[in-house]
């Protein structure tokens, strides 16, 4: 889902670029289409949903990736976001909505795991003849 902000691959810069990006397009979304607090909280709130799900799937279930347990923590922040998105349908456009909150679900990841801006690249090894 949002995978790329661990990866030790792409650089700070990149990172960076993709979280100003994503910030840049809320922004415009929701001075265009003004979506409730509370339904933005939701949305911080599900990105902190991931981060835990994530956590505990890495350093609790890495020994039985599919495991029951496993796949609940792959598909309950999941849930979580379609239930919120689906909750708004009546009311707006269900595309912008679900675009909005999939911003504002990036931007919580960002903000409650910055130190995944800056891991390092894994040592590149060099084979010589």
């Amino acid at each position: 889902m949002l995978e790329f902000w661990f990866s030790s691959q792409l650089s700070p810069l990149q990172k960076l670029l993709i979280a100003c990006t994503i910030l840049i397009l809320s922004i415009v979304l929701y001075l265009k289409f003004p979506i409730a607090p509370t339904s933005m909280l939701m949305f911080f709130a599900t990105g902190l949903l991931f981060l835990i799900c994530r956590y505990v799937r890495l350093h609790f279930l890495q020994d039985q990736p599919v495991s029951i347990w496993a796949r609940l923590m792959t598909w309950i922040p999941l849930a979580l976001l379609f239930a919120v998105i689906f909750m708004q349908h009546q009311q707006r456009d269900l595309l912008i909505f679900g675009i909005q909150g999939i911003c504002f679900m990036a931007l919580g990841i960002f903000l409650f795991s910055p130190q995944y801006l800056f891991l390092s690249h894994p040592p590149q090894s060099s084979e010589s003849k």
